[in-house]
C-alpha cells in the first residue's frame, strides 16, 4: 500500500500524507525479530518485490527507488511503500524487448537475448 494524499492539507510547498505504521523491512532477520516469526521476514521481501514488480507490469508509473529505508512491513502485515520522490515509466517498446529478453532466457536462446537487449536501446 502506498500512504493516502490528503490533498485538503497539501499545497505546493507541503505534500500531506498518511502515517504508515510498521517496521523498515532493513532484512528479514530484522523483520523476523520484531514479528516474532522466523518465516515472517524473508515472506515480507518476496511480498515486497512481487507487489512492485507488478506494479511495474501493470502500472503507468512505478516507485523507482525501491530499497529497504523506503518499505514498511505494516502493523496489519501489509506492506508499506513510502517515498515516491523518485517514480519511473517503462515505454511500450521497452516493456515489449524485457519480454523478448524473458521468453529468450527461459528458452535458452543467445542470440535473442542479445537482440532483445539491443532492442531496450
Amino acid at each position: 500500500t502506498a500512504p493516502k494524499v490528503f490533498r485538503e492539507f497539501t499545497t505546493k510547498k507541503v505534500f500531506t500524507m498518511e502515517r504508515l505504521r510498521g517496521i523498515s523491512m532493513l532484512d528479514e532477520e530484522t523483520i523476523a525479530s520484531a514479528t516474532k516469526n522466523p518465516e515472517m521476514g524473508q515472506q515480507a521481501i518476496i511480498t515486497a518485490l512481487n507487489i512492485w514488480t507488478t506494479s511495474v507490469m501493470k502500472m503507468p508509473w512505478f516507485h523507482a527507488d525501491v530499497h529497504a529505508g523506503n518499505l514498511l512491513l505494516l502493523d496489519d502485515g501489509r506492506i508499506g511503500f513510502i517515498d515516491f520522490g523518485i517514480v519511473g515509466r517503462v515505454s511500450d517498446k521497452t516493456f515489449q524487448a524485457v519480454n523478448e529478453l524473458s521468453t529468450s532466457l527461459t528458452l535458452g536462446d543467445y542470440r535473442g537475448m542479445a537482440q532483445a537487449l539491443c532492442n531496450m536501446g
